[in-house]
């Protein structure tokens, strides 16, 4: 199978992380600076990070932070932002005695190992007193980079299903998004890694390895940290078997309660220590407490929500977001390109046949149940922390929240094969999965210069 990988050339890992890299810069340098949904915010807490202050600080005004007035300058004259105002705000120099409180209540919750690889791209930043608008750029690319690595690993732990592995990894709303200084492909990355790890795992003849069950626990703690519903990936780590840690059921059980317990742990004193600082957050009228009591209360309502939320006339404009949603949510590939790019995944996931680390169907069912946790948990989320109470929709629903997702389709459709003979990898030839997703991207980076440049 190995050799069949490279027939065309370069394998799967490295054939995605060429042009992960290569589109995500291009992303990074295209797309205008603060300009994606919530990207100020995502940077002053990066930049906090960067700094040291791990968690928030709280004032009258909100929950934020003490940070540069150079950012906020940098901020109002970027927008509108025009051809003729590039390379022309390296003026803005960054001067960190003059500094301002800003509020950043959506993304300060956010605990520093989801900002890791931009606050290092904007710590390197200011070792050399680049101005703000270079330091956007440096973590801009650190997190093309993080994404492209874990991504990278993960394919390349995969047993099967590489192929689906860059083709999801190549969705043009990952590529894009990683281009940003969003926490959301770090903490998608990091979701696929735990899939591919089970799944190499599954595939041992022996006891994992004293280095791979630290490993194990090390990534555990980095999902945990990352972000709280993608908490529910590891629930993967039941389909360890229990040859593979150690070959008994009581062991088994053992390092599996000891796994859940340190995430479990994490995410709450990570909880615990920032909602000190926290503050309420969204809409005006949000009321925590009371959109909790409704949905604990009143589940049948709750559910009627959920059903309005994405089977109204408001999920068209959610589906259509899935492929790329280019500027802040104003515009998005055709449709026919969305449904081309469907049909292709399909084309890619089914059927993916393998040796051995495949799910048993009892497995695949609790997978599914996994999945769907990990979307409703997400939905409450939003539900709670930025929707009104009484609102009939969940507001603030974006799908790049949901993409991690058709990760777990990988195991979900694999098959056994019967023979290696019998291995396949998705219905169409390795060539498509190569040059396919390259078009949609290009599409897509075309589409973004045309919406910021020439809009």
């Amino acid at each position: 199978m190995q050799a069949k990988l490279q027939a065309f050339g370069l394998p799967a890992a490295r054939w995605f992380a060429v042009f992960s890299i290569f589109f995500g810069l291009g992303f990074a340098i295209i797309t205008p600076p603060l300009s994606t949904p919530d990207e100020h915010n995502h940077f002053l807490r990066a930049y906090q990070i960067s700094e040291g202050g791990f968690l928030p600080s709280k004032a009258k005004t909100g929950t934020g932070g003490n940070e540069p007035l150079s950012i906020l300058t940098l901020a109002q004259r970027i927008k509108p932002f025009t051809l003729e105002k590039v390379g022309t705000l390296d003026d803005i120099h960054l001067n960190t005695r003059q500094r301002n409180f800003y509020r950043f209540e959506n993304t300060a919750l956010y605990s520093p190992v989801a900002y890791a690889p931009q606050a290092i791209g904007i710590f390197v930043g200011r070792v050399f007193d680049a101005p703000p608008i270079y330091l956007t750029y440096l973590a801009r690319i650190c997190n093309v980079l993080a994404y492209t690595g874990i991504i990278y690993v993960a394919i390349r732990m995969l047993p099967f299903g590489k192929w689906a592995g860059v083709v999801i990894g190549l969705l043009p709303m990952h590529v894009l998004l990683s281009g940003t200084t969003s926490a959301d492909p770090f903490s998608a990355a990091l979701a696929f890694l735990v899939i591919a790890s089970v799944l190499r795992l599954r595939t041992y003849t022996r006891t994992m390895t004293s280095r791979e069950l630290w490993l194990l626990f090390g990534l555990t703690l980095l999902v945990a940290f990352a972000k709280l519903p993608y908490v529910l990936f590891l629930g993967a780590y039941l389909f360890i078997p229990a040859r593979v840690m150690g070959g008994t059921t009581k062991r088994w059980l053992g390092l599996l309660a000891g796994l859940y317990i340190m995430a479990i742990g994490a995410a709450g004193v990570w909880l615990s220590l920032a909602k000190g600082e926290s503050s309420p957050y969204g809409p005006a009228f949000v009321d925590n407490a009371k959109q909790t009591a409704f949905m604990i209360n009143h589940p049948v309502a709750f559910g009627k929500v959920l059903v309005r939320t994405y089977l109204s006339d408001f999920s068209a404009t959610f589906y259509k977001q899935y492929v790329a949603s280019i500027g802040l949510l104003q515009t998005w590939p055709p449709l026919w390109a969305t449904y081309l790019y469907t049909v292709f995944l399909a084309l890619t996931l089914y059927p993916i046949r393998a040796v051995a680390g495949t799910l048993k169907k009892y497995e695949k069912w609790l997978l599914l149940a996994i999945g769907i946790a990990c979307f409703l948990a997400t939905s409450v989320v939003l539900y709670v922390t930025w929707t009104r109470p009484g609102a009939p929709l969940i507001d603030g629903v974006q799908m790049r929240y949901f993409t991690p997702l058709l990760f777990l389709l990988i195991p979900l459709l694999a098959v056994r094969a019967k023979s290696k003979k019998q291995a396949q990898e998705g219905s169409l030839s390795i060539a498509f999965y190569r040059v396919v997703p390259v078009v949609f991207l290009t599409f897509v980076l075309g589409m973004t210069t045309m919406w910021y440049y020439f809009n």
